[in-house]
């Protein structure tokens, strides 16, 4: 299986992983033939790459973390949200019995998190291997929702990684998924639809997170660290991130460590502006990042939890021959065994190159089609 982008789908694909929308329902299941009838649905339905299986890539690779759970939190994070606008309508009618309703809402939600947070830290600390190896598919419309329940996971990873306790992996996965709540304080739909970021967008982008800080902080089920987080992800190392421009010293460590995972999420989405980056870029931005914006110590230890070139990816190496990673070792992720496609005289060959002896050779770039010969 491999994520590729929907004008790269090649004849003969299906669908590996079934997509599925904000509210829990399946919109194109799992093997469904992709033929451009189909492809132009999924674009329509707002996506711009999903994962395929075809004849090269047929292996299901594991998410990390199950279907259920994963669409069980996505709906829940997009219920709290969705409630949002019933709060702020009692709140603009301050009566003492709108308040006090308003109130047990916003506990409820926080009460709502928790439970995902633990559901979540549960099936993380269960499984076998932490590396991240798959990049979660989103589309335009629940794309908030999405990316608030991946960044939970990411951080939750990389939090066991780190050796964090039980009690804290538990607050960064309540903070991660509420790390965007301010933006419920914005018009995030006319945000999402710009084709770029005007000082006018740019001042609101500014505001979320004081405005998620300040809906939480009287709300004593949630604890400082969830606070913080909220408060603090988009502060950078030398003091030029917001709200407040303060240095790395002063930024809580689980914020930092969101701020990591919220920026890899990114990075790795397709976005209106751009397409994703495929792991190995995206860990190569990220150390960029880590000059001034992120904890340079923290990204170094989160890239060693990616798997730059997860099975399935097909790469071209430097002697040109182009193939699909078939078999990683975790100790040495840039050094996989490739299958390599080759056609000689008409017919194509298929053989294995295992880059951990055949030292001389490299993995140049990430390839996305494969030859035609091979899909017949």
């Amino acid at each position: 299986m491999r994520r590729v982008p929907i004008e790269k789908i090649q004849k003969g694909a299906k669908l590996g992983q079934s997509l599925f929308n904000s509210d829990g329902k399946i919109l194109v299941r799992q093997g469904s033939d992709l033929n451009s009838n189909k492809r132009v649905r999924l674009n329509q339905l707002g996506f711009d790459s999903v994962y395929i299986t075809d004849v090269l890539s047929g292996d299901i690779i594991e998410d990390m973390i199950s279907p259920e759970l994963r669409v069980n939190s996505v709906k829940q994070v997009k219920d709290v949200f969705d409630s949002f606008d019933m709060y702020i309508k009692r709140l603009e009618r301050p009566s003492s019995t709108n308040l006090k309703e308003a109130k047990r809402q916003e506990y409820e939600s926080a009460a709502q998190m928790s439970k995902v947070a633990i559901d979540l830290v549960s099936e993380l600390l269960n499984k076998k291997h932490q590396e991240i190896n798959m990049v979660d598919i989103k589309n335009t419309e629940g794309y908030l929702y999405q990316h608030s329940v991946n960044v939970a996971v990411l951080s939750v990873i990389f939090g066991v990684k780190l050796g964090l306790s039980q009690k804290k992996l538990e607050a960064l996965a309540v903070g991660s998924l509420l790390h965007d709540i301010g933006y419920n304080f914005l018009d995030y739909d006319m945000l999402r639809s710009k084709d770029f970021i005007d000082a006018e967008a740019q001042k609101m982008i500014h505001a979320h997170p004081q405005e998620g800080y300040d809906y939480l902080k009287d709300n004593m089920d949630i604890s400082a660290h969830v606070r913080l987080i909220v408060l603090q992800h988009h502060e950078w190392m030398n003091g030029k991130g917001y709200p407040y421009g303060i240095l790395g010293k002063e930024i809580s460590e689980l914020a930092k460590i969101v701020a990591i995972c919220d920026v890899y999420d990114a990075l790795t989405s397709d976005r209106p502006h751009r397409k994703a980056f495929d792991p190995q870029e995206a860990n190569e931005r990220m150390m960029v990042a880590s000059v001034e914006q992120l904890d340079p110590e923290l990204v170094s230890e989160f890239v060693k939890i990616i798997i730059p070139y997860p099975i399935g990816t097909v790469v071209r190496l430097t002697n040109g021959e182009v193939g699909v990673v078939e078999e990683i070792d975790l100790a040495f992720p840039l050094r996989p065994k490739v299958k390599v496609v080759k056609q000689i005289v008409g017919k194509v060959e298929l053989y294995t190159r295992d880059l951990m002896k055949e030292h001389h050779l490299l993995i140049e770039n990430v390839e996305y089609e494969i030859p035609e010969a091979c899909l017949i």
